[in-house]
């Protein structure tokens, strides 16, 4: 019985980290978007300036572009406080499943095989072939 109660805390476990590290690339990616976003602003308000006479349109545009990398710096630096802080747990985790999900069998088969997988939840999709399918 403990031995269950171990999988299961560990499966837990393991979905938290899993759910962190996406959690923290997603963020990633959208610090990234929001810096490529300004970036490409800034250079289109630098070239296509409407009044040539004055060099309001490129200042504004290259401190536009410059935020841009501020931003980019700060989502990068924001990533990897989150990966050390997270320690081995997410590394393992990440390391883990790329290695379940090689051959395209999915999270189930490197899990079980890890022992990280309790034996009464190999139907982690909801899917249960003992029930009857319905629309």
């Amino acid at each position: 019985m403990t031995e269950n109660a171990d999988d299961s805390a560990r499966l837990a476990t393991l979905l938290a980290n899993t759910r962190t590290l996406l959690a923290n690339t997603r963020t990633l990616l959208a610090y990234i978007r929001t810096a490529l976003a300004f970036a490409g602003l800034g250079f289109a308000v630098a070239k296509f300036g409407l009044n040539p006479k004055t060099h309001a349109a490129g200042y504004l545009g290259t401190f536009m572009v410059l935020v841009g990398l501020v931003v980019a710096a700060i989502g990068f630096a924001q990533h990897r406080i989150v990966m050390r802080e997270g320690g081995a747990g997410l590394q393992g985790t990440c390391a883990r499943a790329g290695a379940a999900h090689r051959g395209g069998r999915g999270l189930r088969p490197g899990l079980r095989a890890a022992g990280q997988l309790p034996r009464g939840h190999r139907h982690l999709s909801g899917y249960r072939p003992d029930l009857p399918r319905g629309r």
